[in-house]
C-alpha cells in the first residue's frame, strides 16, 4: 500500500516541503519506498528494540488509521441509505447489513486497540496508543491549517475523462 500511496501523494504535492528532492527526481515509487523504509526504521523498528510498549502503540495507531481510512467511506455509504447508487458489483439486499457490521467492527476494533494491553497498568505497561494518536492528529491538524490547505490543490489529473477512458481501453 505504501508503494502506491506515497508516490501519488508526492506527485500531488501533498508533501511539498518535505519531499522536494523526491518530487523533482521523477522516480516517485523508488523514492517513496526509500522514504517509507526510512520512516519505518526510524519510528517503528528502533523503538521496538528496547521498548515493546512503544512498538505496540505504533502498531495500534497504524491499525486505527488503516481501519479508519476504510471505515469513513463505508460509513458514508451507510449514511446515504437509499440515495446511494450501487455499482455493477454489489451485495444486493445484503449490502446494508454487511456495511453496518463493517462499521461496528471498525469502531469496536479501534476501541480495543486503545485499551490497555497488559495488567497491572504501570508506566512500563501503559498503552500509549491514545496519546500517540492524539499527537498524530494534533500535528496533522496544525499542518493542515498552517500550510497544507493553501498548498495542496488535490490530485493531479493526467488527462480529460475521455483521454483516460481511451488509455484504459488500450490496456
Amino acid at each position: 500500500m505504501m508503494s502506491s500511496t506515497l508516490p501519488s501523494s508526492m506527485r500531488s504535492g501533498l508533501f511539498a516541503i518535505a519531499f522536494t528532492a523526491a518530487r523533482s527526481s521523477r522516480r516517485y515509487t523508488v523514492d517513496a519506498l526509500k522514504c517509507g523504509f526510512t520512516l519505518y526504521f526510524g519510528y517503528a523498528f528502533i523503538p521496538s528494540l528496547w521498548n515493546t510498549v512503544a512498538f505496540q502503540a505504533i502498531v495500534s495507531v497504524n491499525v486505527i488509521g488503516l481501519f479508519g481510512s476504510y471505515g469513513i467511506p463505508i460509513f458514508l455509504r451507510l449514511r446515504r441509505g437509499a440515495d446511494f447508487t450501487p455499482g455493477p458489483w454489489n451485495l444486493g439486499r445484503w449490502s446494508r447489513p454487511v456495511t453496518f457490521v463493517a462499521v461496528v467492527w471498525i469502531v469496536c476494533s479501534s476501541v480495543l486497540f486503545l485499551l490497555p494491553q497488559q495488567h497491572p497498568i504501570t508506566h512500563k505497561t501503559f498503552n500509549y496508543a491514545p496519546v500517540a494518536l492524539a499527537v498524530v492528529l494534533l500535528i496533522a491538524t496544525v499542518w493542515w491549517f498552517v500550510t497544507a490547505r493553501r498548498t495542496y490543490s488535490g490530485p493531479i489529473s493526467y488527462g480529460t475523462p475521455e483521454e483516460l477512458a481511451a488509455m484504459e481501453e488500450d490496456l
